[in-house]
């Protein structure tokens, strides 16, 4: 199986991810390490939290780049 990764989705990569924070009931953006590819999309991860899945697709949705 080949997986075709988009030039944007290197692993040690941080990006930004749009989640839901229970804090303060609301979505935000949140600073997230590219930790592992799957077949669709990449694992994300910040520090002391939960894996996440994204798929590649989520680029300019709900995942964009740090600038």
């Amino acid at each position: 199986m080949i997986i075709e990764i988009p030039d944007w989705c290197v692993i040690g990569k941080k990006v930004e991810v749009l989640m839901y924070d229970k804090d303060y009931c609301k979505f935000d953006w949140f600073k997230e390490k590219i930790i592992s590819y799957g077949i669709d999309g990449f694992f994300h991860q910040a520090y002391g939290c939960p894996v996440y899945y994204d798929k590649f697709d989520s680029y300019g949705k709900t995942v964009r780049e740090i600038a």
